[in-house]
């Protein structure tokens, strides 16, 4: 069995939780700045109440010649917290991943990203483990930089 690779990233942001949850949960945006992922669609999207909603999504990645695609399951608590579980196994056996979103009184917010996840297929391994380790490693800065940017143009959802 492959191993399983786990990887936890946080930052402080200067934002209200609220706009840096908004960021994060608006998943169709991600093509345009998140790199490696080439498109996203919602395949089902439910609002269980006015703070938990629930989707699935097809995620297909890519860069230099190789690409994939599979299906999480996601769970969105409102400002809180969002989860991410892979449907059906592909060329990711396994894939676990969430983030967190702390207020921290006024100043802003702590976001914490972990991310777990396992290759399955041998072949693949050796060149989609180093390509999600560094995507995983990079995502916080560019969610990051993604809402000073959004916040400082008075970007509004």
């Amino acid at each position: 069995m492959a191993r399983l690779i786990e990887l936890s990233r946080s930052a402080l942001l200067p934002h209200p939780v609220s706009d840096v949850y908004d960021l994060v949960s608006d998943i169709r945006r991600y093509p345009a700045f998140v790199p490696g992922i080439r498109s996203v669609q919602v395949l089902s999207e439910r609002i269980a109440s006015d703070d938990l909603t629930t989707m699935d999504v097809l995620i297909s990645m890519g860069r230099a010649g190789l690409g994939m695609a599979f299906t999480t399951a996601n769970k969105l608590k409102r400002n809180h917290r969002i989860e991410m579980r892979l449907r059906e196994p592909g060329p990711l056996e396994d894939l676990d991943g969430s983030w967190e979103f702390e207020d921290i009184g006024g100043q802003g917010c702590r976001i914490v990203m972990v991310m777990k996840f396992r290759v399955g297929n041998p072949l693949l391994r050796a060149s989609l483990e180093p390509a999600l380790s560094h995507l995983s490693n990079r995502v916080v800065s560019v969610f990051a930089g993604q809402a000073a940017r959004d916040l400082s143009s008075g970007r509004v959802r």
